[in-house]
């Protein structure tokens, strides 16, 4: 059997199995796509002739050389899983030799107290500058930040969460935040929307 045999065996298995035309399309890449590694590195082997150290070899070959998102690391992997022990009966391969890749988790870049004295300072607008300061002071997500009341932030800094469940200390905001609501209220008349979070 060629390549593109086969391609389309992987194909009309995954059919008959009920997987989506998507599916097909994706699991018979990443095959077509190994069947090239082993063409390139001239592994003297057929697709259907490899051993399990030739698909753990490709799968360094993809974080090493290709470099690529742990997404396309487990289609590849869910594509030679399926082929290999449904399409080809290769029952006695141990799963453990095609293991899937954990989603990297990315820290968060954090902005010096520079940059965000920036951000304050770039807002012209003193509701929305006090809404920025609230939000970051207090590290509040955003739909607490969004469902804030002036009522929710007392004289002292803190701020309360005040839902039909709870009534609990969310967090302590800094001073200069507690000013810049002080002045937000004093400026506030009849036509500012009741919540802090939302209007011009």
């Amino acid at each position: 059997m060629q390549q593109a045999d086969f391609e389309r065996l992987l194909a009309d298995t995954l059919a008959a199995h009920g997987r989506s035309s998507r599916t097909q399309e994706t699991y018979t890449l990443m095959l077509r796509l190994f069947g090239r590694y082993l063409v390139d590195r001239r592994i003297d082997r057929t697709i259907d002739t490899v051993a399990p150290d030739d698909v753990e070899a490709y799968q360094r070959h993809l974080v090493t050389v290709r470099k690529v998102g742990y997404s396309s690391f487990n289609q590849s992997t869910c594509a030679l899983r399926f082929f290999y022990q449904r399409c080809l009966g290769k029952t006695d391969w141990t799963i453990a030799r095609m293991p899937y890749q954990k989603k990297r988790r990315v820290l968060p870049e954090i902005l010096s107290p520079e940059e965000i004295a920036a951000i304050f300072e770039a807002c012209h607008n003193l509701k929305h500058k006090a809404l920025l300061m609230t939000s970051y002071s207090g590290g509040l997500r955003l739909g607490e930040t969004l469902g804030l009341l002036p009522s929710d932030i007392d004289s002292t800094g803190i701020i309360w969460s005040n839902t039909p469940k709870s009534s609990a200390v969310l967090t302590t905001a800094s001073m200069p935040m507690v000013c810049a609501r002080r002045t937000v209220i004093r400026l506030r008349d009849s036509s500012m929307p009741e919540r802090i979070g939302i209007g011009p």
